[in-house]
């Protein structure tokens, strides 16, 4: 009985562990470096890294963070001081004419990391270039495009050698990664089209396939629709470790219900011994009178554990599906609809 109540005290101590380790990463965000570049140009990248880093991971404060330079120690040893799982160090430099910007991730704990570098366009797709850089680095799972198709009713659609329905049911396709993929689209008595359309992030490409026309058309692309940045004191950084903090202590409750549940049962089993008169313990009205509060307190301390956790359960249940902030999936559970489906994102 001892071993067992010290493997139920383990189980009770982990399950808040886990919990957290399943919640959002805390990002880190170096302050950029941009020597011998523009201040305003350095401020305008600076405030589009902080705006769009803030979308996908909970961001901590740098704090006293001094990084210059790309050292992987001293980026893991700010992300421990600050608290964060990942750091990401950020460095802008001119080169000819082109704004080159540099992006690091380093991973507190596995010390990994990753590098990106390209260059920056200028003016109104500068903000979408850093978003789309933060998400190939930080989100790779998002960096992603969509492909709509317009065509015959009753075509067969081919998408990189793989059959995906026919037309019109089958002609939205979500999650493709940016770059070129071939499109095939058969029809019955009127041969089949085919070319490579590029996917683009964040995008819709839309392409249309002429009724007597072998030729597949891109119509153009659209943007699709931007998550709302998350405004100042929307709980972004409170919902994230609540949620999980309910959970992990509601499967600490059902742990520790388990030890006066135990402990109920064996009281139950000596009473029962008692009773039988069978030498194994003192015979008296007494004792069997201490043996029946006891394991009446047992039972009682078992079930309001029960009731608890199912209510701490049930309020991170509603917290994990219904609280998630509005700037990001992250931890949340996103249902979408369409043509080819139902489709399901998010993170448990």
């Amino acid at each position: 009985m001892r071993g067992i109540r010290w493997i139920l005290v383990a189980i009770a101590l982990v399950c808040p562990a886990l919990a957290r380790a399943s919640a959002a990463q805390q990002l880190l965000l170096v302050p950029l470096a941009a020597p011998a570049v523009e201040a305003a140009v350095a401020a305008e990248v600076g405030a589009h890294l902080e705006s769009e880093a803030r979308v996908l991971l909970p961001l901590v404060e740098p704090g006293a963070t001094r990084c210059p330079t790309v050292e992987r120690s001293c980026l893991v040893a700010a992300g421990v001081a600050a608290g964060a799982d990942v750091v990401l160090h950020a460095s802008l430099r001119p080169v000819g004419e082109n704004l080159v910007l540099l992006l690091v991730r380093v991973g507190v704990e596995d010390e990994s990391i990753a590098r990106l570098s390209e260059p920056l366009p200028r003016g109104e797709a500068l903000r979408h270039a850093v978003r789309e850089r933060l998400v190939r680095l930080l989100a790779p799972a998002r960096w992603v495009g969509e492909l709509l198709v317009e065509a015959t009713p009753g075509s067969e659609i081919w998408l990189d050698g793989e059959r995906r329905g026919i037309a019109p049911e089958a002609t939205h396709f979500r999650d493709l990664a940016p770059g070129q993929h071939l499109l095939r689209v058969a029809r019955t008595g009127l041969g089949e089209a085919r070319a490579y359309v590029e996917i683009h992030f964040d995008r819709q490409t839309q392409v249309r396939v002429e009724p007597r026309s072998d030729e597949l058309a891109v119509v153009g692309t659209a943007e699709l629709p931007a998550a709302p940045e998350p405004a100042p004191g929307d709980g972004q950084g409170v919902w994230q470790p609540l949620r999980w903090s309910l959970l992990g202590a509601g499967g600490a409750a059902i742990a520790l219900a388990a030890w006066p549940a135990l402990d109920a049962r064996s009281i139950r089993s000596e009473r029962e011994a008692l009773r039988a008169g069978s030498g194994a313990f003192p015979a008296g009205a007494a004792r069997e009178q201490r043996l029946l509060q006891e394991r009446y307190e047992r039972r009682q301390i078992a079930t309001s554990a029960l009731l608890g956790s199912g209510v701490l359960l049930v309020a991170g249940g509603a917290a994990l599906f219904w609280l998630a902030p509005s700037g990001s999936d992250e931890g949340g559970v996103s249902v979408r609809a369409g043509p080819d489906g139902f489709s399901m994102a998010g993170r448990f």
